[in-house]
C-alpha cells in the first residue's frame, strides 16, 4: 500500500489576516478596554486562532487537545470539521 502525504501551506498573508481579525474583534468584545487588561479564556482564544487559520479538524484536536472543548467551542469545532 502506498501513502501519499498531503501537504497544505498556510500562506502568510491569510495568517496575519486571520490573527488581525481575531485582535479587532477581542477589542471590540473588550468595548474600548485595552486587551492587556481584559480577562479571558485561552481555550476560546484558541478555538479562534484555529478558526482563523483554516485548520483541518486533526489539526485542531492537535492544536486544542481532546479536553479542551466546552460547548460552545464544539460548535466552533463542528463549523471547523463541515469545511
Amino acid at each position: 500500500m502506498s501513502w501519499v502525504k498531503v501537504t497544505r501551506i498556510l500562506d502568510r498573508d491569510m495568517a496575519i489576516e486571520g490573527l488581525t481579525r481575531i485582535r479587532q474583534e477581542w477589542e471590540e468584545a473588550a468595548g474600548g478596554m485595552s486587551l492587556d487588561e481584559v480577562q479571558g479564556s485561552i481555550g476560546l482564544m484558541l478555538v479562534d486562532v484555529v478558526h482563523a487559520l483554516g485548520l483541518l479538524p486533526g489539526e485542531v484536536v492537535q492544536v486544542l487537545g481532546g479536553t479542551t472543548f466546552v460547548p460552545s467551542e464544539q460548535i466552533a469545532f463542528e463549523e471547523l470539521a463541515e469545511r
